[in-house]
């Protein structure tokens, strides 16, 4: 019988815990023509002002979405002639179109949601020749053309939504529209919502990644929310309606995965995530509610490589070798920063098997990586070990 176990690592973000005082200082963003244009605004999870972030401008402003550390806001807006993707801070400043650049056509470019890494934003465009609206993916800075994830001609593609561990899309495609969900390259595509409806669309991911609440007509002029597995969709069995009575769509999770808020008769409301929980009023005139990350304390978030290079990250569990574990310079995130001494990986929170790190560019994006050797045999790995969590700080001491 052999010694050694054969274990397969996978890097993944993995959702931060919510506390309820973290989750009391959330926000709900949303839009609402209520002053007769429509225009986005923000309001307190716990009650309190309304703000109207642009008011400035006399344009279409609606469906948003936060960015992970919940600084900023990507929006739909036609203020520039045609329909484009913003970002703008989370105070309604510093607005800028993301996507105008790169479309001379003027096509339509709307409904964003941002990747959990913070580094793409996907949406739904119309810009390709012969195609209704197709899938795409974005740097935030608009820099270079997206990255077009469906091809699918005349099928009409929308509602394109990250999965938390970044590993995924949910959308709505089709006619009548159905939930379907894809790898984050465009593959692996397969339909989740099976049963026969006027229409199925507006998916959203739970915080934890395990299922995925939806707007569905099942009647003309109806429409309420259900749930269904994230991974096998109706293949088990129906999806759960959650919502009774009324017009109900757009919804969103709390980070902390206990409450779903969403748009009801043209109102803002919030409801525990259980199917016919009671209703509470947020906003008498609003729509397209989309809730920010909590605030936390738990520092910066990184994006990490395990044997950079490796698709399947095998590590073999010996007495001998090392794992290379690579932290990934970002927009937001200098990884030379690092403080070689602070970072821990793993159950026994090894530290790095040399005294310095090294820095190179694994990912090729031509910035410098951080990049640390860490012994097999004391990362403290065992049978049914498929993650591992990396910690640390920079050399300010800021907290990864």
């Amino acid at each position: 019988m052999s010694r050694y176990v054969l274990i397969w690592l996978a890097a993944i973000l993995v959702p931060v815990s919510v506390t309820s005082a973290q989750l009391e200082e959330t926000k709900i963003g949303f839009a609402s023509n209520a002053d007769g244009d429509w225009d986005i605004y923000v309001v307190e999870y716990a009650g309190g002002g309304i703000t109207n972030l642009t008011d400035d401008s006399p344009s279409i402003d609606w469906r948003l979405d936060w960015s992970p550390d919940g600084s900023q806001i990507a929006f739909t807006s036609d203020r520039d002639g045609d329909f484009d993707i913003y970002t703008m801070d989370a105070d309604g400043r510093n607005v800028f179109n993301v996507t105008q650049a790169t479309d001379p056509t003027g096509a339509d470019d709307r409904s964003p949601s941002w990747s959990p890494d913070g580094t793409e934003i996907a949406f739904a465009s119309d810009r390709y020749a012969g195609a209704s609206f197709e899938i795409c993916r974005i740097d935030p800075a608009g820099a270079s053309a997206p990255v077009r994830l469906t091809r699918e001609a005349v099928i009409y593609t929308a509602d394109a939504e990250w999965s938390p561990d970044g590993s995924a899309i949910a959308f709505r495609r089709g006619n009548p529209t159905a939930i379907w969900r894809m790898d984050r390259n465009g593959g692996n595509q397969v339909q989740l919502s099976l049963f026969a409806t006027i229409g199925d669309e507006e998916p959203a991911w739970s915080p934890d990644g395990l299922s995925i609440v939806f707007g569905r007509k099942p009647t003309q002029g109806a429409k309420h929310l259900y749930v269904m597995d994230a991974m096998l969709g109706e293949s088990v069995g129906p999806a759960a309606q959650y919502t009774f009575g009324g017009y109900n769509e757009y919804p969103t999770w709390s980070p902390d995965g206990a409450e779903i808020a969403h748009s009801h008769d043209g109102g803002v409301y919030t409801m525990s995530a259980m199917p016919g929980a009671a209703r509470e009023v947020l906003v008498s005139a609003g729509t397209m509610p989309e809730w920010s990350p909590p605030v936390s304390d738990s520092g910066t978030s990184v994006t990490v490589d395990i044997m950079p290079g490796s698709e399947t990250n095998p590590v073999v569990q010996s007495r001998k070798g090392v794992v290379p574990v690579a932290v990934l310079t970002t927009d937001r995130f200098d990884a030379t920063e690092i403080d070689d001494a602070s970072v821990r990986l793993g159950p026994a929170e090894a530290s790095i098997a040399h005294e310095r790190a090294h820095h190179t560019d694994v990912d090729g994006d031509d910035r410098l990586d951080w990049v640390g050797h860490f012994r097999t045999r004391e990362l403290g790995l065992s049978r049914g070990i498929d993650q591992l969590v990396l910690v640390g700080a920079t050399t300010d001491a800021r907290d990864i």
